[in-house]
């Protein structure tokens, strides 16, 4: 993984700091006073602002991104080197289920979706299932169906 940064950069250490704090090793690359330092980052990324991050040569975006990706679970397995999941299981607390639960309600106690990821984190699109097994089924087709595209 590699970072380029800049010196007094809050979001270059807010990056860094995320990738020490999950153990993930990086080379940064200094741009301070280095002649075309921008036009460079460009030129490997698309874009000249700071920090910007490359896993396995791939530009995946600066802070935010890389904030993004860690809180939808695919920084650590990016990082490791796995095959990156584009369709991921979300599961979350459905409180209109919790409320109704008492009264023979129908809805459940949790959400599930399916979301497909684009590699900077950014959900391209959102399927809803009605179970964790139908959730895991559909994602489980979506990643086989990209891995053979």
């Amino acid at each position: 993984m590699i970072v380029y940064t800049l010196s007094g950069c809050v979001h270059c250490e807010r990056a860094r700091a995320l990738l020490r704090r999950r153990g993930i090793q990086f080379r940064e690359v200094h741009g301070d006073g280095v002649p075309g330092f921008r036009r460079r980052v460009r030129e490997r990324t698309g874009r000249t602002t700071v920090p910007q991050i490359l896993i396995d040569g791939v530009p995946v975006g600066g802070a935010s991104e890389l904030v993004r990706l860690d809180r939808r679970g695919l920084l650590l397995p990016l990082a490791r080197g796995e095959r990156f999941p584009r369709a991921i299981v979300r599961r979350r607390l459905n409180p209109i289920g919790l409320l109704a639960a008492p009264f023979a309600g129908s809805c459940g106690m949790w959400r599930h979706r399916v979301e497909l990821v684009e590699r900077d984190g950014r959900v391209l699109e959102r399927f809803s299932v009605r179970s964790n097994a139908e959730a895991e089924e559909l994602a489980a087709f979506l990643n086989e169906r990209e891995a053979a595209a």
